[in-house]
């Protein structure tokens, strides 16, 4: 009892002097976070789906990232300078980044509304002109988000920073629901992403009461644009890497298809995405702690991989095995399609997964330019490898199409995955075995799992009862092997240093 007192006190209390202490906190409030938003969007995404078509989810999916690849290629990196600056807490330098972030909100409203036109044209839909105009004006409004708000990150007040988004979650997913129930057309995904800017901006003033004003430093404005400029081309490599499927499936197939891609995609990423914010909070600062002692970099790095993987690949490949069942219990018969994206993205996320530990050993080790390297392979394999999986649709019809661009996607992603740990192997002379062994964790449970399943799929019908069954037999097998494995890999208690060979 006094152990669990002790836990939620932890929880409760921001005043901790330790810095592990602060870390574990932030870590277990980023969780919590992360998984009620994640919840939060899933819902929003089933409820909308009951008032609007699959083209209207294709519309808003390009016109978002379009908008945030002006974003991102206009990046001052002003929030990340102040995490990092010991003077960002100084008004002058809050002062100074609300101004750029204001100015920088303007100047991207023009460029996104510029491009509006011509990226209409490209796509063959004029409705995405205005759509695109609209969407443009959120860039003004998260300009005037208040500065301060970097703050909450770096004293590690995860809790404020969880209570503020999923307070704007909440919010924009009520209005959004509303105006899908009013309008039922793409206008109410547009007019519910502009208000859901606006909760934000109104919500960065409620959890910080510092009030910004127009005020410019020159000291801190030549700070805060030189800070960040080594990660933005990798960002950008990153994010084209990321996103550029999403631009390709509406261009080559059709809005209806990428609306379907979307769906699949969003479900098919959770795990994935989810890790990538958890492990984040604890990985990056362990491994530079210790940067210069490669033995116990080697360590964490193997016993990590082991950690996730044991932790993802039981849901990643319940997720690719029943992802029909999972979009038949979760949406109406007009997106049924949307569970072959979800097959082969879940599926890719198997293999995805060892680039969570691997791309955080770059950065944290300061080799950014592998991961860079490697993000642009799978860059260029995206831009082959999509319009080859496109030709099937043209070939053989739309359903045949959908499933040419998700194979294409799992492909680039094994591809950018190899990728990294042959940079890890060659280019930072990382263990044979230290790097292939998460490969051969994959390959032994996914198989044996896989395996099991086929054995045992003939002894259950395709019915609701039977498939709850079987997928809870599925899922206790997958957690129990996974879990074996990692046993056999790191002990019985792999949270414990215990030593050990790093071959």
């Amino acid at each position: 009892m006094s152990k669990i007192k002790n836990f939620f006190g932890m929880l409760v209390r921001h005043d901790q002097k330790s810095l592990k202490t602060k870390s574990i906190r932030a870590v277990i409030w980023t969780i919590l976070g992360r998984g009620a938003g994640r919840f939060i969007r899933m819902v929003s995404s089933i409820v909308l789906t009951r008032f609007l078509f699959p083209e209207a989810f294709g519309l808003m999916a390009t016109a978002t990232v379009i908008i945030n690849m002006v974003e991102l290629f206009a990046d001052t990196g002003v929030r990340t300078s102040l995490i990092q600056s010991q003077k960002g807490h100084e008004s002058e330098y809050l002062d100074t980044a609300w101004l750029i972030s204001v100015g920088r909100g303007f100047v991207l409203f023009g460029i996104s509304a510029g491009l509006s036109f011509p990226m209409a044209y490209f796509y063959g839909k004029p409705e995405l002109t205005w759509i695109l105009i609209a969407m443009s004006s959120s860039t003004i409004i998260r300009g005037f988000e208040n500065p301060a708000l970097a703050l909450v990150i770096k004293k590690l007040r995860a809790e404020k920073q969880v209570a503020y988004e999923l307070s704007t979650q909440v919010s924009g997913f009520c209005s959004t629901v509303f105006l899908a129930w009013l309008l039922a057309d793409v206008w109410a995904l547009v007019i519910g992403s502009l208000l859901l800017s606006f909760y934000r901006m109104v919500g960065s003033f409620i959890i910080e009461d510092y009030k910004p004003k127009f005020r410019w430093s020159k000291e801190a404005g030549k700070e805060l644009f030189q800070s960040g400029k080594t990660i933005l081309i990798n960002t950008m490599i990153v994010w084209a890497c990321m996103n550029s499927d999403k631009l390709l499936v509406g261009r080559l197939i059709d809005m209806e298809t990428l609306g379907f891609y979307s769906i699949g995609y969003n479900i098919g990423t959770v795990v994935e995405l989810m890790l990538i914010q958890i492990f984040s909070q604890s990985y990056f600062p362990a491994v530079s702690s210790v940067a210069n002692d490669k033995q116990r970099v080697l360590k964490i790095f193997r016993r990590t991989s082991a950690i996730v993987l044991a932790v993802a690949l039981p849901i990643l490949v319940l997720s690719t095995l029943f992802a029909d069942v999972i979009i038949d219990v979760l949406y109406d018969q007009r997106y049924q399609l949307a569970a072959v994206p979800m097959f082969w993205i879940s599926f890719r996320g198997i293999f995805r997964n060892i680039s969570i530990v691997q791309s955080g050993t770059f950065l944290a080790l300061n080799k950014l330019h592998l991961e860079t390297y490697a993000m642009t392979v799978g860059l260029l394999a995206t831009l082959v490898l999509f319009p080859c999986g496109a030709v099937f649709y043209t070939e053989f019809g739309i359903k045949d199409g959908l499933t040419g661009v998700s194979v294409a996607f799992f492909i680039s992603g094994v591809i950018i995955s190899f990728a990294e740990s042959l940079f890890l192997l060659f280019g930072m002379k990382f263990p044979f075995y230290t790097v292939f062994r998460p490969w051969l964790q994959i390959f032994g449970v996914a198989s044996l799992l896989f395996l099991v399943y086929f054995l045992l799929k003939p002894l259950f019908p395709y019915e609701m009862v039977s498939n709850i069954i079987f997928i809870g037999l599925m899922a206790i097998i997958s957690f129990a092997v996974s879990g074996g494995v990692l046993v056999l890999l790191e002990g019985k208690n792999p949270f414990k240093d215990q030593g050990g060979s790093t071959k």
